[in-house]
């Protein structure tokens, strides 16, 4: 079994329709280098952001991350640090460590997300309950939950 461990970070955008989730449309990829046909990951809900780059600060990767995957454009300064939580991910053939970094970023009326290959869809979720009927990481998802 290989083991991994990531260092993590995401937004949570909150916009005049709430907080904006993107629903992964492959699966993670340090499960697929080790498992071309894995599903790990696939169809998840989650908030914006991925893995730090080699000498990125935290922050930074909270932006570009969010660029990247969404078109929304945010500045280190308006963000504010939520959380951070860790949980463990496995398959028949990997396991990963996920040390998970979660910011907060207020970006008012947002008219368009343009959101990256990764993904299939997006949603903008108002309440507990909504967040709570599609996939996503539990760890994550409780986190979100309390602060909306």
């Amino acid at each position: 079994m290989v083991r991994t461990q990531r260092i993590l970070v995401s937004l949570i955008v909150r916009s005049g329709a709430g907080v904006l989730r993107l629903q992964r449309g492959q699966p993670y990829f340090e499960f697929l280098r080790h498992d071309p046909g894995t599903q790990v990951g696939m169809d998840l809900w989650e908030l914006p952001g991925g893995g730090l780059d080699f000498g990125e600060m935290p922050l930074q990767a909270a932006v570009r991350e969010t660029s990247e995957e969404t078109g929304i454009s945010v500045k280190e300064g308006n963000l504010k640090l939520v959380a951070c939580c860790a949980y463990m991910l496995k398959d028949s053939g990997c396991e990963s460590h996920r040390v998970h970094i979660i910011y907060e970023v207020d970006v008012g009326a947002v008219s368009d997300v343009e959101y990256s290959k990764e993904h299939a869809a997006h949603q903008w979720v108002q309440d507990k309950g909504a967040l709570q009927v599609l996939s996503m990481i539990a760890e994550v998802r409780d986190l979100v939950a309390a602060c909306l």
